[in-house]
């Protein structure tokens, strides 16, 4: 009997080590299974974090990059060429740079145009829209510049194995006499359709508030009636071009067309609600489409963006 005992009480013994191992196995599975668990939580979390500063840190870049791009000095800009081989080759290298500051330009047959006639014996070297030539060099002596020319700074290839071509030009901006710009306000301007104001020429602040048509571009006004930080979504005027764009990178962007025609204004970069100054001539009042109020359709003739001072 006792032999009987001592066999069972040591399988039994043997039994229970057995079920405190598996028990100890299954319950340190189960403790790294919540330390799994608060691993990644805590992966997580610092993953938040760093996605967090990296945000702060791209929107931060953004508005050094927006800051940097409209503090640049785009009034001046020169291009050089140089152009291998003779009639009939149209082998070219493009260059355009600051002449303000250091710094190119790209891409540069944005910014330089090269066009060939149709024999291929002549070179043509031009501006961009918007700027005016002030000096054409060919292989280093200056040239005369036929301002009235759309053909640019041009060039014989003949025989010439190689052109040599450098262009600098200047933006076209037009000055407006302080004396012009009248000191009608929004509110005295939006309330009719037929009024004394036509062609007058009209200086407002606005933001963009809405999406652009195919017409213009909407301002939200900002004035002393109407703050930016209690802004009035309900007082607002279009900017209209004086032109219509045709180039075909600009169709469906127009406030950027129109920056870029009116201000020389970079619009990837610029803040959501950038305060803009708009200076126009007054057109009409679209007072048909619109409850208890006049829509002020303003021809834009140049666009600011408002500094801290101003």
């Amino acid at each position: 009997m006792g032999k009987f005992i001592s066999k069972y009480g040591k399988i039994i013994i043997s039994i229970f080590i057995l079920a405190l191992v598996v028990f100890g196995f299954f319950y340190q599975i189960h403790k790294n299974k919540e330390l799994i668990i608060r691993i990644k939580n805590i992966e997580k979390q610092l993953s938040n974090q760093a996605q967090n500063q990296k945000d702060e840190t791209k929107i931060e870049n953004i508005n050094t990059l927006h800051r940097y791009n409209n503090a640049i000095d785009y009034s001046y800009y020169g291009g050089h060429v140089i152009r291998l081989g003779g009639t009939g080759s149209f082998i070219d290298q493009k260059l355009a740079y600051l002449l303000t500051e250091t710094g190119y330009l790209k891409p540069a047959e944005d910014w330089v145009l090269v066009s060939y006639n149709r024999p291929g014996d002549l070179i043509h070297v031009g501006c961009r829209e918007d700027y005016t030539m002030i000096n054409c060099i060919i292989d280093g002596e200056y040239q005369d510049i036929d301002q009235g020319s759309a053909l640019g700074c041009s060039d014989e290839l003949g025989n010439h194995y190689r052109n040599d071509i450098s262009i600098e030009c200047k933006k076209e901006i037009l000055e407006i006499d302080k004396d012009e710009i009248s000191d009608l306000s929004y509110d005295e301007v939006a309330v009719k359709l037929y009024d004394d104001f036509q062609n007058r020429i009209i200086r407002w602040q606005g933001i963009f508030c809405g999406q652009s048509q195919i017409s213009g571009i909407k301002l939200c006004v900002i004035d002393e009636h109407h703050p930016k930080d209690n802004l009035n979504k309900d007082k607002w005027f279009w900017g209209i071009p004086q032109i219509e764009p045709n180039i075909d990178e600009y169709k469906g962007k127009w406030a950027t067309w129109m920056l870029k025609k009116y201000g020389n204004i970079n619009s990837e970069n610029l803040a959501s609600d950038e305060t803009f100054i708009v200076t126009g001539k007054f057109v009409f009042n679209d007072c048909a489409f619109y409850d208890n109020t006049c829509i002020p359709n303003i021809e834009v003739i140049k666009i600011e963006i408002k500094q801290n001072n101003e």
